[in-house]
């Protein structure tokens, strides 16, 4: 059967150069075409989305291509969500779903439990139309209605402050920013609609050149909110990653409010514990998106501060980290290391001490002669001229 279908994929190859065509011929004769083509589901139509590019991190995208991974409809709906692309193209990602691909049983979980005969198109098409509605409210020119912008700088803390001024369109608003700030200033951009009278409010963070790319503060219109939103957010689905303990990992375009990237040394993550990572999938356990996380080492940004061990929600937004290690950063290499088993926590210990002390004595520059360099023995380091060496036993 299998040298029948590769005779007949050669011979229609050569009738047409289409892809189109082989592919419409192949659904006609075996149904699924997800043996030949990976990455679709179930297929109404004669469309293909590519859904592994909507996955924000390149080396996730580029590992579920190889391993040729495929995915329902809900889960497919599920990776468009999370998707960092703005809210136009993931509208027109949902309506390819709803029209070209076989509708589905909404499948229980814990946090969403029906009578087990609700269609996942039916709540898909209700979470569009909700967005879709939020969407024409932020952009209906009533009177009254006034815009106002919060912006997070690069280098700020906390969530941002209010900018002085309202404003009656939101072109007036984008100009303002554009006007203001380069592009590498800027951390995040909400704007919010208000009405004078009346305390309805809608809030959206929005790109730099003024794309919407998510509902920050959606109004709700006739309880849909509840019906219809958040359902994306309830399941816990299968996106292989290829990262391994020890991985020199960052995120996929989010830098710190400092403007630097947060880099950090993997740990743990939800894939890679085999017993865990089915639990969820079967929702044994209460499991959503948030469970899609990783865990690791980063730095402290204050002075002089080492480790620090957090959890990174959404594994999938990761990517390796291709740049150099400089400064303290200079320590998560020995992280690596020492998390691969290639080294001992005694020698991790000394280098963190070493880095930290050589990246403190660079920073102070003359006035290094003001600190106590006696308190540095106690490490079992020397200090001499702008350069750490860990010491032999002081007995």
């Amino acid at each position: 059967m299998h040298l029948y279908i590769d005779i007949l994929y050669i011979y229609v190859e050569h009738l047409s150069s289409s892809f189109f065509a082989v592919r419409c011929l192949f659904l006609k004769l075996f149904g699924d075409a997800s043996i030949y083509f990976p990455g679709s589901a179930e297929l109404k139509g004669n469309q293909t989305m590519d859904i592994y590019s909507f996955l924000n991190s390149p080396d996730v995208d580029a590992h579920c291509r190889k391993i040729e991974k495929v995915w329902n409809p809900l889960e497919m709906a599920i990776i468009v969500h999370m998707s960092h692309r703005p809210l136009r193209e993931k509208h027109a990602a949902y309506r390819e779903i709803l029209s070209d691909y076989d509708d589905m049983l909404l499948p229980q979980c814990s946090h969403h439990r029906h009578d087990g005969k609700q269609q996942f198109k039916q709540y898909l098409r209700e979470y569009l139309a909700h967005e879709e509605r939020n969407i024409e409210y932020f952009h209906k020119p009533d009177f009254g209605a006034v815009y106002m912008l919060r912006i997070e700088e690069k280098g700020s803390s906390g969530q941002g402050n209010w900018r002085n001024g309202l404003y009656s369109s939101l072109e007036k608003v984008m100009a303002y920013v554009q006007e203001t700030y380069e592009p590498s200033e800027v951390y995040r951009i909400f704007i919010d609609r208000q009405m004078v009278d009346g305390d309805e409010s809608i809030e959206f963070m929005v790109s730099y050149d003024g794309e919407l790319l998510e509902i920050w503060n959606p109004l709700d219109f006739d309880g849909a909110l509840k019906a219809a939103c958040g359902f994306l957010d309830n399941y816990y689905i299968d996106i292989p990653a290829p990262f391994q303990k020890g991985d020199i990992l960052t995120y996929v375009d989010r830098n710190t409010r400092e403007g630097e990237e947060e880099i950090f040394v993997l740990e743990y993550m939800y894939c890679n514990n085999p017993e865990l990572h089915q639990r969820y999938l079967t929702n044994d356990f209460c499991g959503d998106i948030s469970d899609m996380n990783a865990a690791g080492y980063a730095l402290a940004n204050s002075l002089g501060s080492g480790l620090v061990f957090d959890t990174i929600m959404l594994a999938t937004d990761l990517q390796y980290y291709k740049g150099s290690l400089k400064g303290k950063r200079k320590i998560l290499k020995y992280v690596s290391l020492f998390l691969r088993d290639e080294i001992k926590i005694d020698l991790l210990t000394a280098l963190q001490n070493k880095i930290l002390l050589e990246s403190f004595i660079e920073l102070c520059g003359e006035n290094l002669a003001w600190y106590n360099l006696k308190y540095f023995e106690e490490y079992s380091l020397d200090v001499e001229k702008n350069h750490v060496t860990i010491c032999h036993s002081r007995a």
